[in-house]
């Protein structure tokens, strides 16, 4: 009832109140040990599972009821630990024993506190989580831009072909290409090849609208696909604003770069209803745009 009390209570240090759990019963975290001791052999074999024989059954009644009072002890002595021990501030380790006079039966409980548990399961799910939505983001994006990847952009596009049909809106997708973008990957070599791409990348996105999206489909290619487009000539506006980005200079390692691009254009619906027929018609478009001499759409 003491030990009761303190834990349903408080008002007392229980790291002091309560001796440390032995070696051979310290639990791990919100685990809950017992251990039997001062029963007979005999007795022990009987108590852990049901009695055969008459002989047995006898040995079983003169324990049963003290181990049944003593389990009831340990479950509310248990419940009103791990129920104290989320308020408190301090870790500790429980360790009771339970005893009988009559047959003289040592029940051994050890309990690492809900605290500690609580603490170390939170962690746990925490890094967990980070774990799992770092690998989501990594399976949709671009390791070197961070913009959507092949596989996001053709989600995203599905949705937007989904809301185009419904608003009778039309759909542009972009499929834009750096002219000459292995010739700086040759000659000032890969890093700064992947700083370029970067830089493209932030100018691009900001030089459209919120609700479109800029991804890299790999190489020195990417798309654009603008959304609820309401005419044509929109779509002519905003190939405008994404050439422009590129007009300024770009300072990568020390060099000044100039980067144009060639840019292919297909509009939902009068160049496809799908994804696939969309990028394929956008790539057709892309490629002549630089049999015309690059920089142009």
């Amino acid at each position: 009832d003491r030990v009761l009390h303190v834990l349903e209570h408080g008002g007392e240090d229980l790291g002091h109140t309560l001796p440390a759990a032995p070696a051979d019963l310290q639990p791990e975290f919100g685990e809950v040990k017992h251990s039997w001791q001062g029963l007979k052999p005999a007795l022990l074999a009987v108590a852990e599972r049901p009695p055969l024989d008459a002989e047995a059954k006898r040995a079983y009644r003169h324990v049963r009821d003290d181990m049944h009072l003593l389990t009831q002890a340990s479950n509310r002595l248990v419940g009103a630990f791990q129920q104290r021990a989320l308020a408190l501030h301090n870790n500790i380790s429980l360790a009771l024993v339970l005893a009988t006079g009559a047959n003289c039966i040592l029940l051994l409980v050890g309990i690492k506190t809900t605290r500690d548990y609580v603490i170390e399961r939170q962690r746990s799910e925490r890094a967990l989580l980070e774990s799992k939505e770092r690998l989501q983001y990594l399976a949709h994006h671009d390791p070197v831009t961070d913009l959507p990847n092949r596989v996001l952009l053709f989600d995203r596009l599905e949705q937007a072909l989904a809301r185009a049909r419904w608003h009778k809106h039309l759909v542009a997708v972009l499929l834009l290409d750096l002219d000459r973008f292995k010739t700086i990957n040759d000659t000032l070599g890969h890093h700064a090849g992947d700083q370029l791409l970067k830089e493209v990348a932030a100018r691009w996105k900001g030089a459209v609208r919120e609700g479109d999206t800029v991804a890299r489909m790999g190489g020195d290619e990417f798309v654009i696909v603008l959304v609820d487009v309401a005419e044509e000539h929109d779509v002519l506006k905003a190939v405008a604003k994404i050439v422009e980005a590129l007009d300024k200079a770009f300072v990568v390692d020390g060099h000044e770069l100039f980067v144009t691009t060639s840019i292919g254009i297909s509009l939902y619906p009068a160049d496809g209803a799908a994804v696939q027929p969309l990028i394929q018609s956008a790539d057709v478009a892309m490629y002549r745009a630089k049999h015309k001499g690059r920089n142009a759409c």
